[in-house]
């Protein structure tokens, strides 16, 4: 299961291309993240752009790690975590409190 861990979040307009080198893309709009999965290894830090496809204000929430993030419309943030252990962990907006997309740390 995954452990917990320090999360640290850029909420930017932009986030530079030097800050997101590595980054996993994970687009989001009206009620949906593109992919909806996201898989990284176990015991390796997490880099994940999220990009606001929409023309609103969204809100992304993983829980487990206690991220919550708002981005403006079509703007841009990025989550980096230590390296987790192996795992599912939900992804959710402030649309839905079901999981829109899942975050899969495999051994």
């Amino acid at each position: 299961m995954v452990g917990s861990a320090v999360v640290h979040i850029a909420n930017m307009t932009s986030v530079s291309d030097t800050e997101s080198a590595g980054a996993v893309v994970l687009d989001m709009g009206h009620n949906y993240f593109d992919p909806a999965e996201i898989t990284f290894p176990a015991r390796q830090p997490v880099k994940i752009l999220v990009r606001n496809r929409d023309l609103h204000q969204r809100d992304i929430q993983i829980a487990e790690l206690g991220v919550s993030l708002t981005l403006l419309p079509f703007s841009e943030g990025l989550i980096e975590t230590p390296a987790l252990g192996a795992g599912t962990i939900s992804i959710t907006s402030n649309y839905s409190d079901q999981a829109l997309a899942t975050l899969v740390v495999q051994e």
